[in-house]
């Protein structure tokens, strides 16, 4: 059984939802955050996620929450993004994630642009499941009205079927893309990471390269390849780097 507990982020209502267990140390979690003691919110929090076998995206949805109370970049950003592999629908958290990017210094950001975020918007009002269910149906739909378009004799009835058939199509296809846009995401988050602190990226490892640009907390980046001391790196604008191994930390695993 879960309760859900409302506070107010970034303009927002926060749905907070623990388990029963959680429920005898949620009045005082509650209270420290009407109080403004985000810190002993966030214990709380990290608590049940180390505790828990299952940790939930709201879990860390509301972790990132006093992350970002406490204006703590990049450990908000690492609990936002973990909540949205968990959860890819979760809207707050997806929400207050674009926020939280715009805040980077130097402009890097998540790389997205608007037309990017709009399609964003779409794909995951829905699961992938549901996407599937609906472009099963639509695909159906489609081959029912083309074979009606194929044995009809009037010709008002055969602009309809196609018209309909043709308008089918276009949400199957819609339908499938969402699906792929999700999966590539959710893939690809997988070797994600948050820049933890501020560090230059270099052209090699060595102790000669040349710097490339400067990252700062918080900024996302793709881990290619894995040395010992350092990590062959992709920024969202596309340029490939080093950067020390100690200064991001990745998505995956969600409890480390």
């Amino acid at each position: 059984m879960t309760n859900r507990f409302i506070y107010l982020c970034l303009a927002l209502l926060a749905m907070l939802k623990t388990t029963t267990y959680a429920q005898q140390a949620l009045p005082s979690a509650s209270e420290a955050f009407a109080q403004g003691d985000y810190a002993e919110v966030a214990r709380y929090y990290q608590g049940q996620i180390a505790e828990s076998n299952t940790p939930t995206s709201d879990m860390l949805y509301n972790l990132g929450v006093c992350y970002t109370q406490m204006e703590h970049l990049p450990e908000a950003i690492l609990a936002y993004e973990r909540a949205l592999y968990l959860e890819p629908t979760h809207q707050l958290a997806r929400h207050n994630l674009g926020l939280l990017y715009k805040q980077i210094k130097g402009g890097m950001g998540d790389g997205r642009g608007l037309m990017t975020r709009w399609a964003d918007r779409l794909c995951y009002q829905f699961t992938i499941q549901t996407w599937a269910t609906i472009a099963l149906a639509t695909f159906a739909l489609m081959l029912l009205a083309l074979g009606s378009f194929l044995i009809s004799r009037v010709l008002t009835r055969k602009k309809i079927f196609f018209y309909s058939s043709s308008l089918l199509g276009l949400l199957c296809l819609v339908a499938n893309a969402c699906i792929l846009r999700q999966w590539y995401y959710h893939k690809m988050s997988q070797s994600q990471a948050i820049v933890q602190q501020g560090q230059q990226l270099m052209s090699t490892p060595e102790a000669e390269a040349v710097a490339i640009a400067e990252l700062h907390e918080g900024t996302p980046i793709g881990i290619l390849t894995t040395k010992e001391t350092a990590s062959e790196v992709r920024l969202p604008d596309g340029r490939i780097g080093w950067i020390a191994n100690t200064s991001f930390t990745r998505i995956l695993p969600i409890k480390q």
